[in-house]
């Protein structure tokens, strides 16, 4: 489960928070939250969290905050600004082992479920394999 930890910060926000998404997924304050701190919406969040998005470690320290009930959802932003004042490396998220990820919406209800591979070709939903689709003739099939 992932943990952040603040450190020297503010007495108040202070110490190991954790934020067991799988137990609980976020909720749509949350999300509205990460998304004003971060400008990330739930599909950016794994690649974020992989490129080191700092913005999207300060989003999930409030989220935390907010679930520990160290702060109240309205003062969001100015925990959010004090957290950003703090010196580089005073807040960090940490994941222990066999941690997963934070959520991923579900995907869209409508049964395509395919995607694209890298070169844009649609990909089969339940092979992950690119689908062979016949090359157009302009002749009536």
């Amino acid at each position: 489960m992932p943990a952040i930890t603040i450190t020297g910060v503010d007495p108040r926000f202070d110490g190991d928070h954790e934020l067991d998404v799988e137990a609980q997924q976020f909720n749509g304050w949350e999300l509205h939250i990460i998304k004003k701190i971060s400008g990330l919406r739930p599909l950016e969040y794994q690649e974020a969290l992989e490129e080191g998005d700092y913005d999207l470690v300060i989003a999930l320290a409030v989220v935390a905050l907010i679930r520990a009930g160290k702060l109240d959802r309205r003062r969001f932003q100015e925990a959010a600004d004090g957290l950003l004042e703090a010196e580089a490396g005073k807040i960090t998220m940490t994941e222990t082992p066999g941690d997963a990820s934070p959520p991923q919406p579900a995907p869209p209800a409508s049964g395509n479920t395919g995607g694209s591979g890298p070169s844009g070709q649609p990909l089969n939903g339940s092979t992950g394999h690119p689908v062979n689709t016949p090359t157009p003739t302009g002749l009536p099939g």
